[in-house]
């Protein structure tokens, strides 16, 4: 009886364990797109891609799939509000990491990372760290443009 009982709980367990690491994959999912071409190109079109919109490479790293690239975004004003602080913009950094899935089949993930740029009265603009985004619609609108250079 003890057996069974001690069985019983570890099978709960391992099956919450596995519900849960099922549930984290979906989080993650909205951040990767699947493209049909090998990793080489796939590694050149990104590039491509940033360089035809509003950003600029800060890092290249081919042998790991690693691109980074940052932008400053739009100006955002914020005239009459009482913060004692007004936001001017937002700047973004793209990670993308891009890995072979098989010879013509890659996977691009994306990982954005947000500042604001803030200014105090009588001091100089300051970037306050956001962090790692977790908007989905921030990632498709990006994905959804980059999976445009592939067609």
């Amino acid at each position: 009886m003890r057996q069974s009982i001690i069985l019983g709980v570890l099978l709960i367990s391992f099956s919450y364990n596995s519900a849960k690491a099922q549930e984290s994959k979906e989080i993650t999912r909205y951040n990767t797109i699947y493209v049909s071409t090998d990793i080489n190109s796939a590694y050149n079109k990104v590039i491509d891609y940033i360089q035809d919109s509003d950003y600029f490479i800060l890092a290249l790293d081919k042998s790991s799939g690693f691109i980074q690239a940052k932008t400053a975004g739009s100006i955002i004003m914020n005239p009459g509000t009482k913060r004692e602080y007004s936001t001017i913009g937002m700047r973004i950094t793209l990670n993308f990491i891009i890995r072979a899935i098989n010879d013509n089949q890659s996977r691009i993930t994306l990982s954005i990372y947000e500042e604001s740029r803030t200014f105090y009265y009588e001091a100089p603009p300051t970037y306050v760290d956001i962090g790692v985004s977790q908007d989905e619609l921030q990632y498709r609108e990006i994905l959804d443009d980059l999976i445009k250079a592939f067609m």
